[in-house]
């Protein structure tokens, strides 16, 4: 036994790739901060792959002005149909261009529709399975708002 492990369990943990980290809706700011760590972990092993999951959900974030304050607030929106092909973009265009990271090593992925938008951040060692999304829902059950400027209609009470 390896650790208190049989050798068949090590094996298999082994062979699973790691979630790195995982976060649910944050400012593109703190997206580059995980982003930048989570890429930082493959510098020693060139033989490992990025993978990089997006969920849309129910909701969103959506920045609304203020003229009284005249300020940006963040508000909870109802996605657009596209979110997920404009952040994995943004993903790859800030790892690609900030990281110089070789793009074969980079595997990103619509996860599909969970309740709420999140993003999962896995490292796959070469021989190993990649991850699966898991998606709880599906998109017939998601409420969209139109492209472009968001209407009062768009903004929810409850996220």
């Amino acid at each position: 036994m390896l650790g208190g492990q049989s050798p068949a369990s090590a094996q298999t943990q082994e062979s699973k790739p790691k979630l790195v980290d995982e976060f649910n809706q944050v400012t593109n700011g703190y997206a580059k901060a995980v982003i930048d760590n989570f890429i930082n972990q493959f510098s020693d092993d060139l033989t490992s792959t990025a993978y990089i999951i997006f969920y849309r959900g129910k909701t969103s974030n959506g920045q609304i002005y203020n003229p009284k304050t005249k300020e940006y607030e963040t508000k909870c929106v109802l996605p657009l149909k596209v979110q997920a092909a404009q952040k994995l973009k943004f993903y790859r265009n800030y790892i690609i261009t900030n990281h110089r990271f070789d793009e074969l090593r980079l595997v990103l992925i619509d996860g599909g529709y969970k309740e709420k938008e999140s993003t999962e951040f896995w490292l796959v060692s070469a021989g190993q399975e990649p991850p699966k999304p898991a998606p709880t829902f599906e998109e017939k059950d998601v409420k969209f708002r139109k492209k472009g400027k968001i209407r009062k209609s768009d903004i929810l009470k409850d996220c």
